[in-house]
């Protein structure tokens, strides 16, 4: 009876594990299949590509840090001058590289609407800080809360509600580098400083509040909250891929971005600062909040769908940092940076400032900032060599047909899901398109602004109805802040910043290897005599 037993568990394991072969073998040949046909997808299609390195498809030098991200694309967008556009493997997933301004303008402005989605997309509705950015959603939603960003960032609002809070911040700005300065001098981590003052600037303008102070405090609640929102790394960063990759389980499992006590802190403003403004009218302003109070009223009256919460507000109003916040700060390091070691152009950039500041001295108006062409120019060549988006992607939500990678080829089916990008930061350095691509010169959006817009290869906030909604806004409280340090300070290079500045390869987005540093040096009056003769 052992005997017979045992013979049947032994008989009943061998059919598991002939079973459990077969399985294996079975999926073991399919993932073959389609890792075979997947990295043969461009040879295929006829498309230019460079060799794909096992499971790391072309991002085997980005993921081991021996070349930046954006480095990695310009190499793949200079390998065929002739393409139109080129393949590049992100890991396993084949992506359609444009790179000429002809078929850039051909594929994302006649099939824009079915290239409105971004690859990134998260959707989770459990994390309230999150799920109302219009750049992690996708279709009708995004479109719906790029709505309300870009009724709280039109013209009038920019002039009446946010310019007067970005120059009160602007000055509690030269305030603290006048106060911290050693014989009108000081040398400065660019990244902090500047981050700090747009966390102030933005949490005015989204947020509705004038009690932070992280320039004066690092240590501020509402900075150290918004900072520990947006840090991602370790745990964080792993459930960030997690919720990319598996939405379906993220939702599941109700995973979340954000602690408990981050989240309720933001709600918590929001909520009181609502409350405030519903008893007080007198207390209501145009910032974002103000803003969705509107819109919360007219879904109200018209019994429109869905309703506008408090966690929709503070969403809203997190969504308006978080794109920001980080983009706008690094413009402000780099154009710095490019001042600090192009004299010629900060002696001409001051020239102008200087004129503008004898009439209007640390309160300019909006419309003078504004009127000043030299400084938009500064700000527009340096988003040509750094683009705040220094790569633009899309998904494709229905199939299209494009003209051929090359001259002869075969026109190219996008099937639904494909990721198609632009490298912006290639783009932008490209020789065909701007002469002498590394050289900083300003000059070229004053003389030759009207043929660089025809030609099309300048994006730097992307383009169509998903390109960056705050471009105004940063321009903005990037040229105030120049505006107020350019008329005291000179910038010089500091001795803790790497030149010839290199981009980080552990870094996903730009920031040069050693961090951001500059010199702020007090201009003496006598300068400003020696530049009038």
């Amino acid at each position: 009876m052992g005997l017979f037993g045992n013979s049947i568990i032994l008989r009943y394991i061998t059919l598991i594990l002939q079973h459990t072969t077969i399985t294996l073998v079975t999926i073991l040949v399919i993932s073959f299949v389609y890792y075979y046909f997947q990295k043969r997808f461009f040879k295929i299609n006829g498309i230019p590509h460079a060799k794909p390195s096992g499971i790391f498809g072309n991002m085997m030098q980005p993921s081991f840090g021996s070349v930046s991200f954006v480095e990695r694309l310009k190499f793949h967008y200079s390998m065929d001058n002739v393409a139109h556009y080129v393949g590049f493997y992100d890991f396993n997933n084949p992506i359609i590289l444009l790179r000429s301004p002809e078929i850039i303008s051909e594929v994302l402005g006649k099939y824009g609407t079915y290239l409105s989605n971004h690859y990134d997309c998260y959707e989770s509705i459990h994390d309230v800080l999150f799920k109302n950015n219009p750049y992690l959603l996708t279709d009708q939603r995004s479109l719906i809360c790029a709505s309300h960003f870009s009724k709280a960032l039109k013209p009038s609002n920019m002039e009446d509600a946010f310019f007067p809070l970005m120059l009160k911040r602007s000055k509690n700005l030269m305030e603290y580098i006048e106060k911290n300065a050693t014989n009108g001098r000081i040398t400065m981590n660019s990244k902090d400083i500047f981050g700090r003052y747009i966390n102030d600037v933005l949490s005015s303008c989204a947020f509705g509040i004038d009690y932070s102070d992280s320039i004066n405090n690092p240590n501020d609640e509402f900075y150290k909250m918004a900072m520990d929102a947006l840090t991602f790394k370790g745990l964080k960063l792993f459930k960030f891929f997690f919720m990319r990759t598996y939405p379906s389980l993220a939702n599941y499992f109700r995973m979340n971005l954000t602690s408990d006590k981050v989240r309720w802190f933001f709600i918590s403003i929001v909520h009181d600062i609502v409350s405030i403004r519903d008893v007080n009218p007198d207390k209501r302003r145009l910032d974002m909040i103000g803003t969705m109070m509107e819109v919360r009223l007219r879904y109200y009256k018209h019994k429109i769908s869905p309703d506008i919460t408090i966690e929709t507000i503070t969403a809203q109003a997190f969504a308006f940092y978080m794109s920001a916040y980080d983009s706008t700060s690094s413009l402000l390091c780099f154009v710095t940076h490019l001042l600090s070691i192009n004299a010629r152009a900060q002696a001409k950039l001051y020239d102008e400032v200087r004129k503008v500041y004898e009439k209007f001295q640390d309160e300019p108006t909006y419309e003078a900032i504004n009127n000043m062409e030299y400084l938009d120019a500064v700000i527009c060549e340096t988003l040509r060599l750094y683009p705040i988006t220094p790569y633009i992607e899309r998904v494709c939500t229905r199939p299209i047909t494009i003209p051929p990678a090359v001259p002869g080829g075969k026109r190219f089916l996008i099937d639904k899901g494909t990721s198609v990008w632009v490298p912006t930061y290639a783009l932008q350095n490209d020789s065909r398109y701007y002469p002498y691509p590394k050289i900083f010169r300003p000059e070229r959006f004053i003389t030759t602004r009207k043929q660089i817009s025809e030609i099309g290869a300048y994006l730097p906030f992307g383009l169509q109805d998903r390109k960056c909604m705050g471009d105004k806004f940063a321009f903005l409280v990037t040229k105030l802040c120049l505006y107020q340090l350019v008329a005291k300070y000179q910038f010089n290079t500091s001795d803790r910043m790497i030149l010839p500045l290199e981009l980080d390869p552990w870094k996903f987005q730009m920031y040069p290897k050693g961090g951001f540093w500059i010199d702020f040096e007090e201009r003496k009056q006598k300068n400003s005599d020696a530049n009038d003769n």
